[in-house]
């Protein structure tokens, strides 16, 4: 791990994992912006190379997998894209598109294709208790 006060990045090599509340990021290479000013916390980071994110909650599992990803923590938002993206939510199902972008805070998420591939989703049934 290398830090640079001067831009308030720490650059993790070789296998790295990040840690933050419930959610788990591993990955080759992770970059990771502190905020500005004397509070140390995550403004936004990047990962690369067999990304893996999972985020635990009592509810539901979320795993996004793909080459590149993108945290940004005052909104929430998780950009998976490169090496074919997917999502899978274990209540809601799984999604795979050419960009994946999560937004944790408000439980939404918008895909892309591309052209001659387009986004796909697999829903999951509610089961129906009687």
């Amino acid at each position: 791990m290398t830090y640079d006060d001067n831009t308030r990045l720490a650059h993790y090599k070789g296998g790295s994992v990040l840690v933050r509340g419930g959610m788990t990021v591993t990955a080759a290479e992770i970059r990771a912006w502190l905020k500005d000013g004397e509070d140390s916390s995550l403004d936004h980071a990047f990962a690369d190379g067999n990304v893996k994110i999972v985020q635990v909650t009592p509810e539901r599992t979320r795993t996004g997998i793909a080459d590149h990803s993108e945290y940004y923590a005052a909104d929430g938002k998780i950009i998976l894209k490169g090496a074919a993206p997917e999502f899978v939510d274990s209540v809601k199902g799984m999604t795979r598109g050419a960009v994946i972008t999560y937004f944790s805070n408000d439980d939404r998420m918008v895909v892309e294709g591309e052209q001659k591939t387009p986004a796909k989703s697999k829903i999951l049934r509610k089961k129906v208790v009687q």
